[in-house]
């Protein structure tokens, strides 16, 4: 609704000087003011652009009235009209009354800020301004955040500065950037009518990259199996962690802590963290190597995290089976056995040992002889696994044989390929008096003289025995 202020009913006259309140926009014609003066009227300025005035005083607009542009936009020096009548000047104060016809108006529609993740509570950036021309009540009165401030992470705060007031975005709590890395604000400014009119600003906020994350392994202890062939160069398996940073704070690089007596054996790339081997494995030596990982970003500073890997050795059969003889006396120097030795009597004990693993590591022995099998047997010791021994399998008389080469063959059951070892060695029959002395002939006929002289020989006898030595 538009309120035409004449100078008879609110207008002032001070002597000379009339005031007068209009609003901004009032329709071309509108009427200004009736001077109440007995006589005519006229304008003291003939290029008067804005008003007219008709003989019998009566003021109208002849232009449009815009508060906001000269020569009307300055509240403390009303527009003066000057007025003949009969001999006498008159002032006519015009002051021309605000409407809320502007909305605030943010030069540019969308900005951008940068906090970084560690920012303390209250830092502030800038926010642009908001420009209402209207006056008063009816200029920009506020800003307020309408959507995108999640958890309630930003405040609006103002300073008077002078005349005008300065808006800022001041940060409320923490910003964890792995938890949200970008905000996307609509701030609105309003002015003070009713209802009042707005504008929008986009503002979008991003987090930048504090190092606060380390990194982490998608498992923290991996396993792994390899065979003890394996070539130089064969990849054993990769790790991999990930960090919730960005940027260069997210870079891993991988490497190797501690290898646990591996001797350097594996080796890690940097970038894609392969675990690789670099040395020849031998199962019989370590069958388990445990390695611990490390994963370091390339923040500064930089931060890691560990992990470890258990690498299980797969054995392949790549050792033979090793033949050792013990004999019956820690003094005996070879195989010996009595030739009335009873059945069952033992001979040599034999020791067969395989450095490798499970089946591969498993033996089967078998004896062989040209003269020796009818007289001795090769039996498995089951108390003692890597034990076998040699027996009598009846008595090896010396009359048969005073030796006996006996051949043992043992074989492991590796797969696809066994391994054998052959050993052999030779069995002493050792001699026992079992036999008398017998003369030949058993009888003598012999005749002398008489005078024969003391210890003249007069006959020689021979006797055999058919044991050996003494």
């Amino acid at each position: 609704m538009i309120h035409i202020i004449l100078g008879f009913l609110l207008g002032s006259v001070d002597g000379e000087l009339v005031h007068v309140s209009i609003a901004e926009e009032l329709p071309i014609g509108s009427q200004v003011s009736q001077l109440m003066f007995s006589g005519e009227y006229s304008l003291y300025n003939v290029n008067e652009q804005y008003f007219a005035l008709s003989s019998d005083g009566r003021i109208t607009t002849k232009a449009r009235i815009d508060r906001e542009s000269e020569p009307f936009n300055d509240p403390e020096n009303p527009y003066e009209l000057k007025v003949r009548h009969s001999q006498t000047l008159i002032q006519v104060l015009i002051n021309v009354i605000d409407i809320n016809d502007n909305k605030p108006l943010f030069q540019y529609k969308q900005t951008t800020f940068t906090f970084r993740e560690n920012a303390m509570i209250g830092d502030e950036k800038t926010l642009p301004e908001a420009v209402d021309i209207d006056y008063g009540i009816n200029s920009t009165q506020g800003y307020r955040i309408v959507s995108g401030n999640t958890r309630n992470t930003f405040e609006i705060v103002s300073f008077k500065a002078g005349s005008r007031k300065v808006y800022y975005l001041r940060l409320k709590r923490g910003l964890d950037r792995e938890q949200t890395s970008e905000f996307d604000l609509v701030i609105e400014a309003y002015d003070g009518a009713y209802p009042a009119k707005k504008d929008t600003l986009e503002v979008h906020i991003i987090v930048e990259d504090e190092n606060d994350c380390s990194p982490e392994f998608n498992q923290t202890h991996y396993y792994a199996d390899v065979r003890e062939d394996a070539n130089i160069g064969h990849k054993i398996l990769t790790v991999r962690a990930t960090d919730n940073d960005s940027g260069e704070n997210s870079q891993i690089v991988y490497s190797i802590g501690r290898d646990f007596y591996a001797d350097n054996k594996f080796m890690i790339n940097r970038q894609t963290g392969d675990i690789t081997l670099q040395d020849k494995l031998d199962y019989e030596e370590e069958s388990e190597i445990f390695l611990e990982v490390k994963a370091t970003d390339r923040g500064s500073p930089a931060r890691s995290t560990k992990a470890y890997v258990t690498i299980r050795v797969i054995d392949v059969n790549d050792n033979q089976p090793v033949i050792e003889i013990i004999y019956n006396s820690a003094s005996d120097t070879e195989a010996r056995v009595d030739e009335d030795a009873l059945k069952g009597s033992p001979v040599v004990s034999i020791r067969v040992t395989d450095a490798d693993d499970g089946e591969a590591g498993r033996v089967t022995c078998e004896m062989d002889s040209e003269n020796g099998m009818e007289f001795f047997v090769l039996v498995h010791n089951d108390d003692i696994m890597d034990m076998w021994n040699v027996r009598v399998r009846k008595p090896p008389h010396r009359n048969i044989a005073t030796e006996f080469t006996l051949s043992i063959t043992c074989r492991d059951n590796g797969s696809p390929e066994q391994k054998i070892s052959f050993m052999t060695f030779k069995v002493k029959v050792m001699d026992i008096n079992d036999h008398y002395p017998i003369f030949e002939p058993v009888s003598y006929s012999i005749s002398i003289p008489e005078n024969t002289s003391p210890g003249t020989d007069i006959i020689s006898v021979s006797a055999t025995d058919a044991d050996d030595g003494e």
